[in-house]
């Protein structure tokens, strides 16, 4: 079924990914009518991330930006969830200076909190604590239970 509609596309999209349906929503990702847009890749991202593949959720960030699209915030905390579910802490490291450097995305209490959620199911509590204590925001019930659920 062809899909002029992008809004529909994309609905579907975020469905079909958030559900683990990747056959589906790489399908549909992929015979788009039109030029992907940023709903359709963070769905990707997003559906990539919530479902524990990381390496796909790595891939199709790269793959945005190749095709000229820059990563939002919501692209990069996708990111850091699934660097969080993975333990990968160098990783998120990455991603973090990259938003802030080349992205030019201001972190928000969403990223410090993923961040600190990172470092905690790693096992570097102390590193997590002394984050969620410098970080520009007051630490909140996400961060504080971030802390807890991990120590």
């Amino acid at each position: 079924m062809p899909h002029r509609d992008a809004a529909a596309a994309n609905a579907m999209i975020v469905a079909s990914a958030a559900n683990g349906h990747f056959d589906t929503a790489e399908r549909l990702f992929s015979g788009l009518q039109f030029r992907h847009d940023l709903t359709s890749w963070n769905a990707m991202i997003e559906g990539y991330a919530r479902n524990g593949r990381v390496d796909l959720c790595v891939s199709a960030l790269r793959a945005m930006e190749l095709e000229g699209w820059s990563p939002s915030g919501a692209s990069y905390l996708s990111a850091l969830a699934a660097f969080a579910h993975a333990g990968l802490v160098e990783e998120a490291a990455q991603c973090v200076a990259s938003m802030q450097g080349d992205g030019g995305i201001q972190a928000s209490r969403e990223h410090f909190n993923r961040y600190v959620d990172v470092l905690a199911r790693a096992g570097r509590v102390e590193e997590a604590m002394e984050l969620a204590a410098t970080m520009p925001f007051v630490a909140d019930e996400v961060s504080l239970s971030a802390l807890f659920l991990n120590i």
